[in-house]
């Protein structure tokens, strides 16, 4: 064999990422100080063909290893998600008989409800009666009645916080949604006037409850037993706090395509 030939065979090939060295064979690549075993080349004078083959064998880890990069961010971040939402549902309010007894009271009998405990218990049901230290709640399962104290409700919520009539309006009912969702809280209401307003609730009242219309300086009030259908109402800057919110998270979206994109092409 020619002199030459014996070079070939035992010569260092320097490649991006990895060195492969022919050994007894058997192809070694060092990355650092821990050896990794490679597909080996075939031995003999260098040709193109092989340098290509090294080069997108170092490409390919390359990318295996920033594809293993990102995977870790990703769940990490997931991880960091799940841990805060743990977080917020661990802060639970502290319990307020008095408050508590006030919504028993503002929301009526036969309302649905969703009770959560100071035991982490939740429960929900109907409001069957009204006691001085308790209300007894109706299973919405089995309609099984469990007395519930007011010094041991953390959360007491109505199922849904609409409304819409669909005879004569009730007037507990009303109540109750004007109850849950509370003052400054912006809604839309409809009366049996066909009258429609759109603004936040300023005033509660025993029969009656008072609404600030958007735009406007004069406060409108409303009774109970006069509304058609009531909900709350996003406010144009919300609408616009979402739309930008939508907006940004498109973005980033479409950010992150192009920079995989991108680093493929690189690549």
């Amino acid at each position: 064999m020619p002199a030459g030939s014996w070079l070939d065979v035992f010569s260092v090939r320097w490649v991006p990422v990895a060195k492969v060295e022919v050994e007894s064979g058997v192809c070694l690549g060092r990355h650092g100080a821990e050896p990794r075993r490679k597909p080996c080349l075939q031995t003999g004078p260098q040709h193109d063909g092989d340098v290509v083959g090294v080069q997108n064998l170092a490409k390919e880890q390359h990318m295996n290893s920033w594809r293993k990069h990102t995977a870790i961010g990703l769940l990490t971040c997931l991880m960091q998600l799940s841990l805060a939402d743990v977080a917020l549902s661990a802060d639970t309010t502290a319990p307020n008989p008095s408050l508590t007894r006030q919504r028993v009271d503002q929301f009526g009998v036969g309302a649905k409800v969703k009770v959560e405990l100071t035991s982490g218990k939740k429960f929900k049901g109907s409001i069957q009666s009204i006691q001085d230290g308790e209300f007894l709640l109706a299973a919405a399962k089995d309609g099984s009645l469990t007395p519930v104290a007011y010094g041991n409700v953390t959360r007491l919520n109505l199922t849904k916080n609409t409304y819409k009539a669909t005879g004569q309006p009730d007037s507990v009912a009303v109540r109750g949604v004007v109850a849950e969702l509370g003052v400054a809280h912006h809604i839309m209401v409809k009366t049996s006037e066909a009258k429609e307003y759109h603004g936040n609730i300023v005033a509660i009242a025993a029969d009656s409850f008072t609404v600030l219309p958007d735009h406007t300086a004069a406060p409108v009030q409303i009774a109970y037993n006069n509304v058609q259908q009531m909900g709350p109402n996003m406010s144009k800057g919300s609408k616009i706090a979402l739309i930008v919110v939508a907006g940004v998270a498109v973005v980033g979206v479409v950010v992150l395509i192009l920079v995989v994109r991108f680093v493929k092409i690189i690549d």
